[in-house]
């Protein structure tokens, strides 16, 4: 019975190790290839968007006033 719950570990400790390597190799792979074209149309309409939102003017709704310091511990 021993035996066979070492062979089990044994198999676990194999197969995790193999997975491990594998994703490596798939990571390393990654990095050096590309994916396919990549484009930059997200960028270019976010950027757009900024430009239109920023010839707007922000008036807040509520005035809020200044922080007060908080004074911290000295023990600290």
């Amino acid at each position: 019975m021993k035996q066979l719950i070492a062979l089990a570990f044994v198999l676990v400790f194999a197969c995790m190790a193999e997975l491990r390597a594998a994703e490596a190799d798939r990571a390393d792979t990654e990095a050096t290839e590309p994916s396919g074209p990549q484009t930059n149309t997200t960028k270019a309409t976010s950027d757009t968007k900024q430009a239109d939102k920023g010839s707007e003017e922000f008036t807040p709704s509520e005035e809020i006033s200044e922080d007060f310091a908080v004074s911290f511990p000295v023990d600290i």
